[in-house]
């Protein structure tokens, strides 16, 4: 069974994908060149959890990124930076999302702040 995806119509934003490398001896994190990501999708959504603290951000987007669609797909990983509409965002979250019944990615959710 597959899953049908949205039409590539409605994949109209871009982003830059910086992958982190590693961490230099001040803990400032370190990036790969940067790579143009096109035909994706992003939900400009902020996202709140409240606390007896206060309220904490959980992301300020979600970027949707769908196999055969995203070009070129990415091994996205958490701490790198995305940068679009002239911000740089941090990805806290990766979530995979699968075809049913097989272990291709179906698409990927980045959750960036």
């Amino acid at each position: 069974m597959v899953i049908p995806k949205p039409p590539i119509e409605t994949l109209v934003d871009e982003m830059v994908y910086e992958q982190i490398i590693e961490k230099d001896d001040y803990q400032r994190p370190m990036y790969a060149a940067p790579v143009t990501i096109s035909n994706v999708r992003i939900d400009r959504t902020t996202k709140y959890s409240y606390t007896s603290g206060g309220r904490v951000i959980l992301y300020n987007a979600v970027v949707f990124c769908y196999a055969g669609l995203t070009t070129p797909m990415q091994d996205f990983i958490t701490e790198s930076r995305v940068t679009f509409d002239g911000q740089e965002h941090i990805i806290t979250n990766v979530l995979k999302n699968h075809e049913p019944y097989s272990p291709e990615v179906y698409s990927i959710e980045l959750e960036v702040v």
